[in-house]
């Protein structure tokens, strides 16, 4: 009965359903426009017959579909070719919205121009990153693995795995952490960017303070990392450096060093200053304080 209805339908109706079961529920009359294809005008007198039809409603969220049945035969009927090209649309017009565009993008590879692959790969790492950020842990990894089939080269694809394995290891995953640190290490060798190797021994750092609390050896390894760092004024560098600082006074500390550890742990502070990274900044004023009650400073209540 719905392909009946749908069949007798001219072309920009047609087209306004498709874009809009690509879009999902919500979505605007301009952003169904652009990814339908078609002009202003085809696509308001679309609205008016699907909606005359019952096929579409007109909320003040956005549009919807009538029936959820509807979206379901468009969908089934609409070719793999055509679904491609919708898609590739609304990964372009979505690109505020990383997260809707990377999975547009996914799902429109077929039909990427040479372009379209850095900003797949922008939306697929900014992605991951954000819902890292909300705790919504596996999914932030399958977007992080599906970044890393897009890198560029055998360096991106190493820097990849290191921030999944950083994220694997502040959620408490030290395990699967540790192994895909251990398949980066296998093949780092002195050729390869300082600043990769620097993140991957601050990494291994952190990994030697947790499972072995040897604050010695955690000591050397991100000693090393800071001297490869030394110098690097790119946001990435200056980035790990201020985790490389984290590290380092976070074993002063445990080995009761603690003028080192205060002076180390402002060092960070000022690094995430400069970064102006709100939370970052929060985690180095949380050591910075720890520091401070160990030494009797009532400043650490401030």
């Amino acid at each position: 009965l719905v392909r009946s209805r749908l069949e007798t339908l001219p072309d920009p109706a047609r087209q306004t359903l498709e874009a809009l079961a690509v879009l999902g529920d919500g979505a605007g009359l301009s952003l169904v426009r652009k990814v339908s294809g078609r002009s202003l005008n085809e696509a308001a007198d679309a609205l008016e017959n699907l909606e005359n039809a019952a096929l579409v409603r007109s909320l003040e969220e956005g549009l919807s579909f009538g029936h959820d049945l509807v979206r379901e035969v468009v969908v089934t009927d609409t070719r793999a070719v055509r679904s491609s090209l919708l898609n590739l649309r609304a990964a372009r017009a979505r690109r505020e919205f990383p997260l809707r565009a990377a999975q547009h993008y996914w799902l429109s590879q077929d039909a990427w121009d040479d372009d379209d692959t850095l900003e797949a790969k922008r939306t697929f790492v900014t992605s991951s990153a954000n819902l890292a950020l909300r705790g919504e842990l596996n999914d932030s990894l399958l977007w992080s693995e599906r970044a890393e089939t897009l890198a560029s080269s055998e360096s991106e694809r190493l820097g990849m795995v290191l921030e999944r394995s950083a994220t694997l290891e502040r959620y408490g995953r030290y395990k699967e952490a540790g192994a895909l640190l251990a398949q980066v290490e296998a093949v780092l060798d002195e050729n390869q960017s300082p600043r990769l190797r620097a993140q991957a021994l601050t990494l291994r750092a952190r990994a030697v303070q947790v499972e072995t609390a040897d604050h010695t050896e955690a000591r050397r390894l991100v000693d090393e990392a800071l001297r490869l760092l030394d110098g690097d004024t790119h946001r990435s560098g200056v980035t790990l450096r201020g985790d490389a600082l984290a590290v380092a006074g976070y074993a002063a500390y445990k080995m009761g060093h603690l003028d080192e550890a205060l002076e180390l742990n402002e060092k960070g502070l000022e690094v995430r200053k400069q970064l102006e990274d709100r939370s970052k900044i929060a985690g180095a004023l949380s050591n910075l304080a720890m520091v401070l009650a160990a030494r009797g400073d009532e400043r650490a209540e401030g």
